[in-house]
């Protein structure tokens, strides 16, 4: 299937990027709005949240790639994590450790990054491997995709896991330590579909999958830390 270079024109990559930040502050603001938290909090939440997002996702790509152009280099999902996490948690300190602060803004990790990838589909970036099977797909000149034959629509599969991602826990309210489990099957996909990347192809492991590594050995080593502390809290 050929997908024409249609982000020149309508600017997709750009637009749902910043939807995607919306979206996915907008509904945790909702439901905690509706919990009785206040909505200047939650203002300022959405605002910081993004900010570091946006800055955090453009310095970690450019950082990656070795470009000072920060102008043409586009946004790293994980570095747009890594200053969404940081905004969610000076709230999380500022209002008391309130749980539902994390709970709500983690959640919609894997919904921003679903949507985010759909631009990133549309641009012709972070294209998948050399592949001609079933779903195969080829750009139109002029997009970001540099391969000249047809790759595998990774981006797409990236959505469709994250979206489940998202459904599973939006559905399944009762997960002990329900932030560490996002983080934990979020970073375990984003590394298993790193492997379906044409910027994968003739390495080992990529700079992506070494901090999906990272934040997987984390989650483990939190768990595993509170699951002994609620046991010498037992004995």
């Amino acid at each position: 299937m050929l997908i024409p270079n249609i982000n020149e024109q309508y600017h997709l990559y750009g637009i749902l990027l910043i939807a995607s930040l919306v979206i996915g502050l907008f509904i945790p603001g909702i439901k905690l709005a509706k919990t009785g938290i206040r909505k200047d909090v939650l203002l300022c939440v959405a605002i910081l949240n993004m900010f570091l997002a946006l800055f955090c996702g453009k310095i970690y790509s450019m950082i990656s790639v070795g470009s000072i152009d920060i102008f043409r280099t586009g946004f790293s999902s994980l570095g747009g994590l890594i200053g969404f996490l940081i905004g969610t948690y000076i709230f999380y300190f500022i209002c008391d450790k309130d749980k539902r602060i994390l709970e709500n803004y983690i959640l919609s990790l894997p919904l921003i990054y679903a949507i985010s990838k759909m631009g990133c589909f549309f641009a012709g970036c972070c294209y998948g491997i050399e592949y001609n099977g079933i779903f195969s797909v080829r750009y139109d000149v002029g997009s970001a995709c540099r391969a000249e034959s047809d790759v595998f629509p990774v981006q797409l599969a990236e959505t469709v896991v994250f979206l489940g991602i998202y459904l599973l826990f939006s559905f399944k309210k009762m997960v002990n330590n329900k932030v560490t489990v996002i983080l934990l099957v979020s970073a375990v996909a984003k590394f298993s579909l790193d492997f379906l990347r044409y910027s994968h192809m003739g390495k080992i492991v990529t700079s992506n999958q070494i901090v999906c590594g990272v934040i997987i050995i984390l989650c483990i080593a939190l768990h595993l830390f509170r699951r002994l502390k609620d046991g010498s809290l037992q004995n």
